[in-house]
């Protein structure tokens, strides 16, 4: 009886001692659709799960702002960049964002917190697939002495580790 035994304890043993079969996943190499974008002609196209190492670019990216570092925001856009404003305007090249925050940044001394991101990726079938952060961020200016808080969405495109555009959306904080 105590052979017995011992052999049941060994054999549980040795089958604990096993590595677990690898589990076979739905999800193992498909990309996760999260929604989808519509070309101007119609065609829908997948909105992946996108890439979280921009988000690092883009906190650098802020910093910089918060730094008054324009020469490093430069850096960290294209020629073309795009920004198109919350009140409807295009700012288009790095000369002309460059001047904006040139007389902006002395005028109304922005700093930027960050309160939410999200990546996400268009395939597009015929070309190189888009890269978006979309951000929740809060814009604390002193105009005139007096502190206004904005709130504002924005969608960034990346190119690499380059912005390409970016789409603001606004909108005041109640007067407290």
């Amino acid at each position: 009886m105590k052979k017995l035994i011992l052999c049941v304890v060994l054999a549980g043993s040795l089958v604990s001692c096993q590595a677990p079969a690898e589990k076979e996943s739905e999800h193992s190499h498909e990309s996760t659709v999260i929604g989808y974008e519509f070309s101007d002609e119609g065609e829908k196209q997948n909105l992946i799960a996108g890439d979280v190492s921009i988000i690092d670019t883009y906190m650098e990216f802020i910093q910089a702002h918060n730094d008054r570092d324009i020469d490093k925001i430069m850096d960290m856009v294209q020629d073309s960049i795009l920004i198109k404003t919350q009140d409807a305007q295009e700012l288009k090249g790095k000369s002309i964002h460059r001047e904006v925050l040139e007389k902006w940044f002395p005028e109304s001394n922005p700093m930027w917190t960050v309160r939410w991101m999200a990546t996400n990726t268009v395939e597009v079938k015929d070309g190189e697939n888009r890269h978006w952060l979309t951000t929740g961020i809060e814009i604390t200016e002193t105009l005139d002495e007096k502190e206004r808080k904005r709130e504002q969405i924005l969608d960034v495109n990346f190119v690499g580790k380059m912005i390409k555009e970016v789409s603001i959306y606004e909108r005041s904080k109640p007067i407290e």
